[in-house]
């Protein structure tokens, strides 16, 4: 895959022109008339035209997919929007991703993004990009110490060094499952037939990242311990949970991915479940609030009284939607604003949103003993995902398997990680 650079800058200055409209665009070389999606099987994808995916902000046009605005929308335009969310959600995390490893991309862009791209292109090519920068060193190679500007003992044990060291780092970003082939990656990059006693560590594994590097160190031979610190159980895949925005059908999981919940055979027997509340209240930290004193309940509150007022306004029909997150001042500001986003024409009179919060305003610290409440089961919860995945390990035949705390909860909230060992015969313990 190459990075291609898009100027957009030309829209901005032409009102009427979108991006699709750009030379740029059309020097992209996609295809106008694409087969439709009728018919076609999603297991052969040569016939499916390429797409962009973008949000209500985008004019439609040949080539962009974006959700179907409205408030009573049928079911299958409401999992055609879910489906988009998603794809634009793994859209986003890839350019996390991007971002985390190209620190440059925190900055403004502007003469860095062309740059970039070269860069990125001529790596995936296999070759090395040139330095840049007048105090720069030349890159070394990692067999080779050719242009290195050094002189001296002193200054060849230094290159010698450099040259070492590149040949012992590497990184590779790809999508990671229980099926990853840590040997073909380790024999590819560093050049080595060797390989064993692998350490597979992991710190804030997102979701079904933490399981994955799990089944991977109990099935793979050559992995000798693990190190795996969890986090957004929110974003695992449950094996025993529908999803509510599937009424027919659940999404399939990509091709190698395993839910992430449960993986031990005990609660598997019991088809045991969570949802998906459960494990966002698995996030919270209870440590925090008692350090802090900080009760994030106030946007809950408003949302209870949003929801109040579109129950008065819209009856049982309540339309379809996401609030999300959004920057206020105080409530007015905030239902004005949600009443926007969520595209509803009702007509709320400032008075009577200023009405309805004094109405209700003594009911908000019932709802602070409620959310306090519902926090105190946070660690519970987070003990049965953290203890499923040490039985599995243990389940595996691995005896030497722990839950150790590692960092402070109240700057660390996800502390707790799963170490485990394995002992090969006659060598003790890597």
């Amino acid at each position: 895959m190459l990075l291609t650079e898009l100027e957009t800058s030309a829209c901005t200055e032409n009102k009427r022109m979108t991006i699709h409209d750009t030379p740029q665009f059309s020097r992209m070389d996609l295809p106008i008339h694409c087969a439709a999606f009728t018919g076609l099987s999603l297991l052969n994808t040569r016939g499916v035209p390429f797409a962009f995916v973008g949000d209500e902000a985008f004019a439609l046009s040949t080539h962009l997919l974006r959700p179907y605005s409205g408030t009573h929308l049928p079911a299958e335009k409401r999992v055609s929007n879910y489906r988009l969310a998603r794809a634009r959600h793994y859209v986003e995390c890839s350019f996390g991703i991007l971002s985390s490893k190209w620190r440059i991309l925190h900055k403004q862009l502007d003469k860095r993004w062309n740059g970039l791209c070269q860069r990125t292109n001529i790596l995936k090519q296999g070759d090395v990009p040139p330095c840049k920068g007048k105090h720069r060193k030349p890159h070394n190679n990692a067999n080779s110490t050719k242009g290195c500007e050094c002189t001296g003992a002193e200054a060849d044990i230094n290159c010698r060094l450099q040259s070492e060291s590149s040949a012992l780092y590497k990184q590779v970003t790809m999508f990671v499952t229980q099926q990853t082939d840590l040997c073909s990656l380790v024999k590819d990059h560093f050049n080595s037939d060797r390989c064993e006693h692998l350490s597979i560590t992991g710190l804030h594994t997102c979701g079904d990242l933490a399981p994955a590097c799990l089944r991977i160190f109990a099935n793979k031979e050559e992995c000798g311990s693990v190190s795996n610190v969890g986090c957004c159980y929110h974003l695992m895949e449950e094996e025993y949970v529908r999803s509510p925005f599937w009424t027919d059908t659940n999404p399939p999981l990509p091709t190698g991915v395993q839910p992430g919940f449960p993986v031990s055979k005990c609660l598997h027997m019991q088809e045991f479940s969570l949802g998906r509340n459960a494990r966002m209240l698995a996030a919270h930290s209870l440590d925090r609030i008692g350090e802090y004193h900080e009760l994030s309940s106030e946007s809950l509150f408003f949302r209870a009284l949003l929801q109040v007022l579109l129950l008065k306004k819209c009856g049982n029909d309540i339309p379809w939607g996401q609030v999300g997150r959004l920057k206020y001042h105080n409530f007015v500001d905030y239902v004005q604003k949600a009443v926007k986003k969520l595209c509803l024409s009702i007509e709320v009179s400032t008075d009577e949103i200023v009405s309805l919060y004094k109405t209700h305003s003594v009911e908000q610290q019932q709802l602070h003993v409620f959310f306090l409440l519902r926090v105190a089961l946070a660690p519970v919860i987070e003990a049965v995902i953290l203890l499923d995945r040490l039985l599995y390990l243990l389940e595996q035949g691995i005896q030497d398997s722990y839950l150790v705390q590692l960092f402070d909860p109240v700057i660390s909230p996800r502390c707790y990680c799963i170490v485990s060992l394995k002992n090969y015969p006659g060598k003790g313990t890597d």
